[in-house]
């Protein structure tokens, strides 16, 4: 077994095998990098104990890491204190002095001649020698053509969790507790991978909720799935000529799907379209019953609001414009206006429909998820505002 002996701050150092491996500590950045690779790697500092069975248990002491399995490709967060097993491959970082910037030549080429030892007993696999870190994002940079980088950028990836059903059904059971989809109201469309392995939209589907269910009590069963090819139609023949690949037949697809589908086919890039039923956002269009946009600025909330451009996110100083349209009977027949709208307000990736509710599409789930809530809270905030008697400050 090997062992950890915790002397100062900037002189802690690994025992393993016989060999010493010391810290790398930034202090003017409170950063700390162990003489370590991950071939699972942990993306925070923490203490480390490696064994002779070549696993390192790391325990967190300052914030929450999150390890990367490659094997799996899957990613796990430990809470502060949890012990998390993972193989490793060693590295040496000389850093015996306690300011690591001072004698900086002298401890590369130290770090040069443990980097040859350790190559020759095959401790060291494919990686640089002379690094040095000063930010979190220089230790990226550096590490961008090592075993590490490639690491990092399967971390990124697996930071994005793709849609699926089961997450589908999670997501709406909290918009109806956030009462923005009450009794059966609401929808959502998002596009999902299906099982094979399609590249460029090859086997790519579209999930779309169901009509006139309550949402609490979705099941993955009660979804429908169609092609994606579907959203290069015309939208105004999708909703009479194309059926879902599957679904219940006891159900039928949202009444909101040509307009999910032509959200999704107005902007490129658009991976999912949320539609909600607040009370607010019905408030909002009543009192200003009008004007057909409400045009916002000076909220830090903006800052959650993307531009359906070019996907960047608006700032608090912008001035944001969320279009209104009038209400049909009927959803379908909401499908010119609304793309008049679309055409008119080429920024907005969100368009109310007066006294109904509110229509959101972004890039993927978690940023039109996001969006939802900037959104909702602006509307919200409006309402109350008005309400007190402040100044809303929307033109």
């Amino acid at each position: 077994m090997a062992s950890f002996i915790k002397t100062k701050r900037d002189s802690d150092k690994l025992v393993f095998e016989g060999h010493t491996y010391f810290k790398h500590s930034i202090a003017s950045q409170n950063r700390i990098y162990w003489g370590c690779i991950l071939r699972r790697k942990i993306k925070c500092r923490g203490f480390a104990v490696t064994d002779v069975d070549n696993k390192v248990t790391v325990t967190n002491q300052h914030c929450h890491p999150q390890t990367y399995d490659p094997i799996t490709n899957t990613s796990s967060t430990h809470l502060e204190g949890e012990e998390a097993t993972l193989p490793i491959l060693v590295k040496h970082y000389p850093c015996k002095n306690k300011n690591p910037n001072t004698k900086r030549k002298q401890s590369l080429k130290e770090n040069d001649l443990q980097t040859k030892r350790l190559k020759s007993e095959g401790n060291l696999v494919n990686v640089k020698s002379e690094w040095e870190h000063s930010t979190f994002d220089d230790f990226e940079q550096q590490c961008s053509t090592t075993t590490i980088g490639t690491l990092m950028q399967q971390i990124q990836q697996t930071e994005i969790e793709p849609m699926n059903a089961h997450l589908f059904v999670e997501l709406m059971g909290q918009f109806f507790g956030q009462g923005w989809m009450l009794g059966s109201s609401g929808g959502m469309a998002a596009i999902t991978q299906s099982l094979g392995n399609g590249e460029d939209g090859e086997d790519c589907l579209l999930l779309v909720s169901p009509s006139s269910v309550p949402k609490e009590r979705l099941t993955e069963q009660d979804l429908f799935a169609f092609d994606l090819k579907c959203i290069q139609e015309r939208c105004d023949d999708i909703c009479l000529s194309t059926n879902p690949i599957f679904g219940p037949t006891h159900l039928r697809p949202s009444a909101c799907t040509p307009l999910f589908l032509l959200l999704l086919q107005s902007t490129p890039g658009t991976s999912c379209v949320i539609h909600t039923h607040s009370k607010y956002a019905n408030l909002v269009t009543a009192l200003f019953a009008q004007r057909n946009c409400l045009e916002i600025t000076n909220q830090e909330m903006l800052k959650g609001v993307m531009d359906r451009r070019n996907w960047r996110s608006f700032q608090n100083t912008d001035k944001f414009i969320l279009p209104i349209v009038e209400n049909k009977p009927q959803e379908q027949d909401l499908l010119p206006i609304l793309k008049e709208a679309i055409d008119k307000y080429p920024h907005s990736p969100a368009f109310l429909v007066r006294r109904h509710g509110l229509f959101v599409l972004g890039p993927s789930w978690q940023k039109t998820k996001v969006m939802l809530e900037c959104l909702e809270y602006l509307l919200e905030l409006i309402w109350e505002m008005g309400k007190a008697g402040i100044d809303i400050q929307i033109n």
